[in-house]
């Protein structure tokens, strides 16, 4: 009987319902759920439940035959039917599309396409409005299907600089800098308000300049937009691509305020018919050759009315993705890999488990998942969609917030653009977070505009990765935020350029580091050996890894202590301990107190060294490095690759703590983990419960025990 009760338990977990008796902890007599909401008033930052799928379209892609071919539209069913199924499903914001080889409403400015009966449009997004669901139109930024660029509007044509490559000049893209295209997008973009009815439009082909060659050429060198650098700089536009020329770089940090200016400026215009039309802007700042080119900038987008969607989920990426704005979706095919012999895009059926932990990840980052697929048969993929929609609606009150801050993770543009770390950046990053992910501390993204005191104070430690391009104002902020208490582990060449790529001597912290710049070098193996008791202790004789890094000297007269000495040896293959020597004087970590703060440097770039093999040591002598320093507000004790945790203000007294079941990330179905600890330093709990499944937990030594985590779970604290 007991094996029958465990076994029910297991499943209730899954689908996130609490049985009696399954919990060690108390069950709550009455949920505290806050009241609920018809689908109909909510605003779009509560619509969690993000569908995207085109099936107005008259073919659909074959895998075997590798073409489009024709077949009946929206499942062989009526308008209304596929809105009904849509509302059955949970969605409560739906991508329907508006355009593919011409627009599928009445424009008066596109051509539209004649194998779309624009009734069929109309009648799908008014039956979605009957069920509260918001309907969203497609449409492309700078490649607008069918859009007639002659006379007037042929100025308007985006011009690639020259990078070496033959770029043809194509009437499909236009320029951000032109204030004609901005007036016109706008205008079209009215039109899908009024015709049709959208609540807004999701917008794919954003970057600055064309799509026509990869990788995508960077664009912005026409006429309007020479006069509109001319205007802003007082420079003529640069001729090429020249990392060398500062007017070249002018240009590119140029190009990101204009990009922002466009779209605000397209949004408004939009917005006289609808002062609350969403347009979400598919944004290009991830990895995979996607970098300065595309010009989309890596700061705060607050204040914008449009919305930045990140495709892709990842914790790197949500992180990167609430420190644009805390309103960013994230954006994933959710689907299982593809099998081009059985379908193309989902699969019959497909087993939701990892996609419901994509979506949980995101939500417990504060931000909103958008699940979109394609092609299969509506009644093949409904039911693995409203397992997902089921999860997500449960967090819908329960995940936006500020976080609680401990950590922040620098991920700089200035570095990625002029010292031409690319996708390197990325991969440090990623290190940076898996780091922090096994060792369950907590960890945000910031940016360049965020190396200012006010900023930086919010945060007990801040890790610079190697950001090496750094100005003598954002450096002045970091000596103040340590003088005033704060934490920084450096490392690399953090600080060797300034904010335009231009190399120093010495790094501009070198009083802080204690230490000298010798060299860069690529990665090799690293032989780290600890030089303090504490270290030797946790550590024993040594840590390995693959990593590039820097080579350093102590500064005469320096009060930096020698945490970890650089071996000699280029491998321990053959090492024996008791007689070959392997210790050295030359510093790889070393720690200063500066102020009332303290001052980690590394010359190994420990985010590189950690991403490349994983290694837990590595992530190990990070975070002790880190709770030496300073310890944090709140505590997991969870095993390391099972669950992630994200915690999140409601209110000054009130932290809900999101755990997220990511087993299914890796064995592709979801397996119920055991037994996560929280504990908080510095505030006293008064109660801790749980809204998902309606569990109180006990509070011992100002800690708490979840005994059991099925997809996830959500704990409110209450504190004193």
């Amino acid at each position: 009987m007991k094996q029958v009760n465990l076994i029910l338990c297991a499943l209730a977990l899954m689908v996130g319902v609490h049985l009696p008796g399954c919990a060690v902890s108390e069950p709550i007599a009455e949920a505290e759920t806050m009241a609920a909401e018809s689908i109909a008033s909510l605003p779009f930052e509560k619509r969690v439940c993000r569908l995207g799928f085109e099936c107005l379209r008259p073919t659909r892609y074959d895998g075997l035959q590798n073409k489009h071919r024709p077949i009946q539209s929206m499942y062989a069913m009526e308008p209304e039917e596929v809105a009904d199924i849509a509302a059955e499903i949970g969605a409560d914001l739906w991508v329907i599309g508006s355009q593919n080889r011409g627009v599928w409403f009445a424009s008066e400015m596109v051509k539209r396409d004649p194998h779309v009966n624009p009734e069929h449009v109309q009648r799908m997004v008014d039956r979605a409005h009957e069920h509260g669901i918001w309907a969203l139109a497609t449409s492309h930024l700078s490649d607008v299907d069918n859009q007639d660029l002659k006379g007037q509007m042929d100025k308007w044509k985006v011009h690639s600089i020259d990078d070496g490559r033959n770029i043809s000049l194509s009437p499909k893209y236009q320029s951000f800098a032109s204030e004609g295209f901005i007036d016109w997008t706008g205008r079209h973009w009215i039109e899908h308000i009024e015709m049709v009815g959208f609540d807004g439009i999701w917008i794919d082909g954003t970057p600055f300049g064309p799509r026509n060659a990869w990788p995508w050429p960077a664009g912005g060198v026409g006429p309007e937009a020479a006069v509109r650098y001319k205007q802003d700089t007082g420079n003529d536009l640069p001729a090429k691509v020249d990392w060398d020329d500062p007017n070249f770089k002018r240009w590119v940090d140029w190009r990101y305020d204009v990009t922002i200016d466009c779209w605000d400026k397209i949004t408004a215009i939009a917005a006289q018919a609808n002062p609350d039309v969403v347009p979400i802007m598919n944004y290009y700042t991830r990895p995979s050759g996607l970098f300065w080119n595309v010009a989309h900038p890596m700061r705060k987008i607050h204040d914008s009315q449009w919305v930045a969607s990140l495709e892709m989920e990842g914790s790197m990426l949500d992180k990167v993705g609430r420190a644009l704005s805390p309103r960013t979706e994230i954006w994933f095919w959710a689907l299982e890999p593809q099998v081009k012999e059985i379908a193309h895009g989902f699969l019959p059926n497909f087993d939701p488990d990892p996609q419901i932990a994509k979506g949980l990840r995101a939500l417990a980052h504060g931000l909103v998942p958008h699940a979109s697929g394609q092609h299969v048969d509506i009644h093949l993929w409904k039911d693995s969609f409203k397992k997902m929609f089921d999860q997500f609606k449960l967090r819908r009150n329960y995940f936006q917030g500020e976080t609680v801050k401990y950590a922040a993770m620098v991920v700089s543009q200035q570095t990625r653009d002029f010292r031409q770390e690319n996708d390197t950046i990325w991969h440090v990053a990623e290190g940076v977070t898996g780091m922090h992910n096994v060792s369950h501390l907590l960890l945000d993204v910031i940016f360049d505009d965020s190396l200012n005191v006010e900023d930086l104070s919010q945060y007990k430690v801040v890790i610079l990765d190697n950001v090496a391009c750094l100005s003598k104002a954002q450096c002045d902020a970091i000596r103040q935020y340590v003088q005033d208490g704060g934490t920084i582990i450096a490392m690399m060449e953090t600080s060797l350029y300034d904010e335009w790529g231009n190399k120093r001597d010495n790094f501009e912290l070198v009083d802080l580091f204690g230490v000298d710049y010798k060299s860069t070098e690529d990665a090799v193996v690293r032989v780290l050996v600890p030089h303090n008791d504490e270290l030797k202790e946790q550590f024993g004789y040594l840590i390995t890894f693959m990593g590039r890094g820097t080579r350093v000297g102590l500064r005469d007269g320096t009060d930096a202590k020698l945490l970890m000495a650089r071996s000699p040896l280029p491998s321990v293959n053959m090492l024996n301990l008791k007689v070959d020597p392997f210790d050295s004087d030359e510093p790889d970590i070393v720690r200063r107190r500066v102020g009332k703060g303290t001052v980690i440097y590394s010359a190994s770039d420990l985010g590189d060294g950690y991403q490349r093999h994983k290694r837990r040591r590595v992530a190990d002598l990070v975070t002790t490095l880190e709770r030496d320093a300073a310890q944090p507000l709140i505590e997991f004790d969870a095993p390391a690759r099972s669950v992630e945790c994200r915690a999140l203000w409601k209110d000054d007294n009130t932290i809900i703590v999101h755990i997220v079941n990511v087993t299914a990330m890796y064995a592709k179905h979801m397996a119920p983990v055991a037994d996560i600890g929280i504990t908080l330093n510095g505030r006293d709990i008064k109660r801790a419960t749980s809204p998902i499944t309606s569990r109180r937990f006990k509070v011992t030594d100002n800690a708490i025990n979840v005994p059991s985590v099925g997809y996830g779970e959500v704990v409110v604290l209450d504190l004193r």
